[in-house]
């Protein structure tokens, strides 16, 4: 492996142990009203299953990661003022929005799904979302 992999994968370890320090503070409105349809601990493993794959994941849980991962990343910006997770809001975001676009009309009826529905109305498609996010 090569002295890219490895900063790589240290920025991708300090981005997850954030995250994980976030997801322990449940102030946050938005991550509260999400856990009420799946919990923290389902969208940690969902997560954790799509970025650090060993097997193959679907495409629900892939939009469920994104999504869910850009209400961390936006909370974060928003409310603890930490700037440098504004680029990974962006691509959260848009890998989600993307996805989502591109999802047939019949899916299974499960509490992913309805986690996934709720996430796509909830997360505003228009670009000047938030002045202080863009």
């Amino acid at each position: 492996m090569g002295e890219g992999f490895v900063a790589h994968f240290g920025k991708v370890k300090s981005v997850t142990d954030s995250l994980i320090r976030l997801l322990d503070r449940r102030q946050f409105t938005r991550i509260a009203f999400i856990a009420q349809i799946l919990s923290t601990d389902m969208f940690t493993e969902i997560c954790q299953k799509v970025y650090f794959a060993v097997d193959d994941y679907s495409e629900i849980e892939y939009i469920l990661a994104n999504g869910y991962l850009s209400y961390l990343f936006s909370e974060s910006v928003v409310v603890d003022g930490v700037q440098e997770y504004r680029e990974h809001y962006r691509l959260c975001r848009r890998n989600f929005y993307n996805a989502f676009a591109r999802l047939p009309l019949l899916l299974p009826s499960c509490m992913e799904v309805v986690a996934l529905w709720t996430l796509g109305v909830r997360i505003p498609p228009c670009l000047n979302y938030s002045k202080s996010l863009i």
